[in-house]
């Protein structure tokens, strides 16, 4: 809900924004770009905040066009998340909830240790992104205060039941049951190099001829050995154990729908002909509810989390007077 005794402050800001002081005559320095409540955003604030970005787009080499819309697309995004980031400013004033300056500095250590940086190291790093050590104190400062009106006002509010992860985990059950294997060897015949459709159809009647002694009775082994290590290649056409999802998607939805002993037909790849036979299947051991309770409550939790607080963003927004100024 707008607050209609903002009414005269919006005129009388509107009316500032006229009168802005030049340092040199035509020059614009500095205009509001945003209404929050009581406070303002300024167009010195949300360049700064666009300088390292916009120096990555000048770097990239854009065309104009998709130069311009880059840039405006971005300028939009980081205006709208200083407009929120003000609202959960003002709201923690409301609620007493403060950032020490100690806190800053107390992460900003651990920061440097957990990357390995001295200060004269992150310094240069910053300075090279065209972001200040001031702007990057101011970023650290929010991220806590978030942090904080985050557990206050959303974390603190949100339960998972067990039956809740109970529902997730028999949705997702193909993630925890166990998955097959399948046992595959394999015979290849090359075709010559820059074969012609002869030797092609050559090569299919000798795979035929393999197919009709596999279905009269001999082995799949037996044939693997008697074919040539050229033909096979050098892994003996024990191709060893597979889950489905980690073969082609052409061999995988064949081999799901075989029984062990059973033959492909044959396969086109670059080298030749191939076929494959299912020697055995294997069941891998499931993960039980129990293994992974926590896992999905703490998904469960952080989704709802995330959920929970753009709601809790948004109604800030909704029952504020915010006023974009392009």
């Amino acid at each position: 809900m707008k607050k209609n005794c903002l009414t005269a402050l919006f005129s009388t800001l509107l009316t500032l924004m006229t009168v802005v002081p030049s340092f040199a005559e035509g020059e614009l320095v500095d205009r509001i770009v945003a209404i929050v409540n009581t406070d303002v955003i300024m167009l010195s604030e949300l360049n700064e905040k666009m300088a390292p970005i916009l120096a990555k787009i000048d770097a990239a080499g854009l065309p104009d066009e998709q130069r311009e819309k880059t840039i405006y697309q971005y300028r939009e995004d980081i205006l709208n998340s200083m407009v929120s980031s003000l609202l959960v400013e003002q709201e923690s004033e409301k609620l007493g909830v403060k950032v020490m300056e100690g806190e800053v500095d107390s992460y900003l250590e651990r920061f440097k240790q957990s990357s390995h940086l001295t200060d004269e190291a992150l310094r240069a790093q910053l300075e090279a992104d065209g972001i200040s050590m001031d702007l990057f104190r101011n970023q650290i400062h929010d991220t806590i205060l978030f942090q904080k009106l985050k557990t206050t006002e959303v974390d603190s509010k949100i339960v998972i039941t067990d039956k809740e992860v109970q529902d997730y985990y028999n949705e997702h059950i193909d993630q925890y049951e166990g998955k097959k294997s399948y046992h595959l060897r394999y015979i290849l015949l090359p075709y010559p190099e820059n074969a012609t459709e002869e030797q092609k159809a050559a090569v299919e009647k000798t795979m035929g001829e393999i197919i009709a002694m596999f279905k009269a009775g001999e082995s799949f082994p037996a044939l693997i050995e008697n074919a040539s290590n050229e033909k096979i290649g050098g892994s003996g056409g024990d191709l060893g154990f597979f889950k489905a999802g980690d073969l082609t998607k052409d061999l995988s939805e064949k081999v799901k729908t075989m029984k062990p002993g059973d033959i492909t037909e044959p396969m086109t790849v670059d080298l030749g002909l191939q076929i494959f036979w299912l020697e055995e299947t294997e069941m891998g051991e499931g993960t039980s509810l129990e293994d992974v309770h926590q896992e999905i409550q703490d998904l469960l939790y952080n989704e709802e989390v995330k959920h929970k607080y753009e709601k809790w963003v948004s109604e800030l927004e909704d029952n504020s007077y915010v006023k974009i100024i392009r």
